[in-house]
């Protein structure tokens, strides 16, 4: 039964077929999200001299896989708290990447288990391997694309393991590492091409010209997206100059 904001009443919620511990503590797990719970009573039976007996220690052993703590659940945590921290040395890119990491995730779990969330003590080497492999073969990103979201995730485990949500880290003994890429650069015929495109549409004569600006001027897409007026400055000799911190790195 689940008790009404001032905890004065209780409404019946369902009966839960017993079918397995796992997926036994996940429908709980579903009720308190879904109810929002913020506190449980469980009742303890005792022996007659007050002892606890063989039921009265399932269910305390019931109650610590309760309050056990998910993967997908301190990734949630962990994307909050980055929310949180929105312009405060954390960008909105990199809080959309933390997302789509977790919603990369779930879709992972959902389609190698089948279910909706797996315990922190469930993640172990081969978790970290099949999700690299998934992201590679069902979700068709690249190496370093792979290595970008397993990087997240490491994260999110680190932060667990500080907090004592976790005994170990599975990616103690997984390396995590880039490939080097060689960048394509423009040559200056095709520079030369790209200045001289012609387009009816005023939207791809305005992305045309934000590219130019952004090769001869050498700022990133973010940086040119993120550039306002604010941040052109004029010398003793008529010279426009751009003074601004550098969205990635913060450097002027």
């Amino acid at each position: 039964a689940v008790s009404d904001i001032m905890g004065i009443t209780a409404q019946g919620v369902k009966t839960i077929r017993r079918e397995s511990k796992k997926k036994d503590i996940e429908e709980l797990k579903n009720i308190i999200k879904e109810r929002q719970v913020n506190k449980i009573v469980s009742g303890l039976p005792k022996n007659m001299n007050g002892t606890l007996g063989p039921q009265g220690e399932k269910v305390l052993k019931l109650c610590e896989l309760i309050k056990e703590e998910t993967i997908l659940s301190v990734y949630r945590k962990h994307n909050e708290i980055q929310y949180k921290q929105i312009g405060c040395g954390v960008s909105k890119g990199t809080y959309a990447n933390s997302k789509h990491g977790l919603s990369l995730l779930e879709n992972f779990i959902q389609f190698k288990y089948h279910r909706d969330d797996m315990f922190l003590r469930e993640l172990n080497r081969d978790f970290i391997e099949e999700f690299r492999i998934w992201l590679l073969s069902e979700h068709g990103l690249s190496h370093n694309g792979a290595v970008k979201y397993l990087a997240l995730l490491k994260k999110v485990v680190n932060r667990a393991v500080a907090n004592n949500k976790i005994a170990f880290n599975p990616f103690a003994a997984y390396k995590l590492e880039r490939q080097e890429v060689s960048p394509d650069f423009l040559n200056e015929d095709e520079l030369r091409r790209i200045i001289n495109f012609n387009s009816p549409l005023p939207r791809l004569e305005r992305t045309r010209d934000m590219f130019l600006f952004a090769c001869y001027t050498g700022l990133s897409y973010v940086d040119v997206k993120t550039l306002r007026a604010e941040h052109l400055e004029r010398d003793n000799e008529g010279r426009i100059w751009i003074k601004k911190k550098r969205i990635k790195t913060g450097v002027l």
